[in-house]
């Protein structure tokens, strides 16, 4: 790992700890990978409100105009995450760790990876530790990976590889690759929760 990143989120940044200090490496605290607010649900701990909202943010990627009730829409959190995303992608560094959050991922997940839908993230709860790995191709689509719970053909959502680097809290790692030469980099991207 030589580039690691968290939200402004001090959870994110306790798990972020443990992964830069046998590193050195300084956790770089960016607000465009922080979660999504739930806008009015925001606070909300009951099942149907939970599901609304998940329901609501998760048809962005099909329309990402649409806004959270209260909240923020689509467009503008994607545009954040992909924000933080280019920027890991170009720093150069051959592998960049990001420590975000579940509906962010899976949000940017569905919206980005070809083959990842909308279907596949509603039905892959992202718990904490949980780890998604995505590969971006030279062309710049992106691709999620198979995990250690890789089973069927389906792009999967592993979970406890973070435990033992993240204390037990929410991390993201985007991976950058190097493809054969003289093609450019490929970044390789690692979400975690």
């Amino acid at each position: 790992m030589d580039a690691l990143y968290a939200s402004t989120h001090q959870r994110t940044e306790l798990s972020a700890a443990p992964l830069a200090a046998p590193r050195g490496l300084q956790v770089l605290i960016r607000d465009g990978i922080r979660e999504v607010s739930a806008g009015h649900w925001e606070g909300a701990s009951d099942h149907a409100s939970h599901s609304a909202f998940l329901e609501f943010v998760f048809g962005w990627p099909t329309d990402p105009t649409t806004r959270v009730p209260g909240g923020e829409s689509g467009l503008g959190v994607l545009e954040q995450l992909d924000g933080v995303v280019d920027e890991a992608v170009q720093s150069g560094v051959g592998t960049v760790a990001m420590v975000s959050h579940g509906v962010a991922i899976r949000v940017w997940l569905a919206a980005r990876a070809v083959n990842f839908s909308v279907r596949d993230v509603m039905q892959c709860e992202l718990d904490n530790t949980g780890v998604v790995i995505a590969d971006r191709s030279v062309e710049g689509t992106w691709q999620v990976c198979p995990g250690p719970d890789y089973r069927s053909g389906r792009p999967a959502m592993s979970r406890g590889i973070a435990a033992r680097q993240a204390n037990r809290y929410s991390t993201a790692n985007f991976k950058r690759t190097a493809p054969k030469p003289p093609a450019p980099p490929r970044p390789r991207v690692t979400h975690a929760r």
